[in-house]
């Protein structure tokens, strides 16, 4: 699983630099993916060991938010290539946005 992740990642970033939203995408759906069998075996745990201070809660809340967090740039990259706004022909526009330019 974790060379499967390294990949995704490199993936992602080379998506990223390339503009290439698929892989971008199919990156975040992966990480999607894993979080939601994380949280489903968190669960199942939780419930097994119930009684002995397991937060199984907490581990649940920070896995949404690292969803969060992994997902929207994503997903605002995808919306954005696909709408034309980031491309490599307006990319230098775009950067003038920046603040650290």
């Amino acid at each position: 699983m974790t060379l499967i992740a390294v990949a995704m990642g490199i993936g992602s970033v080379t998506g990223a630099i390339i503009y290439n939203h698929f892989l971008v995408v199919l990156n975040a759906a992966y990480v999607f993916i894993q979080i939601i069998t994380t949280i489903s075996l968190t669960a199942r745990t939780a419930r097994r060991v119930d009684g002995f201070g397991f937060r199984g809660g907490s581990v649940v809340t920070y896995l949404i938010l690292l969803a969060a967090m992994i997902g929207y740039p994503s997903a605002m990259f995808f919306y954005e290539v696909q709408i034309g706004i980031m491309s490599k022909e307006n990319y230098p526009q775009e950067e003038q946005s920046c603040c650290c330019v």
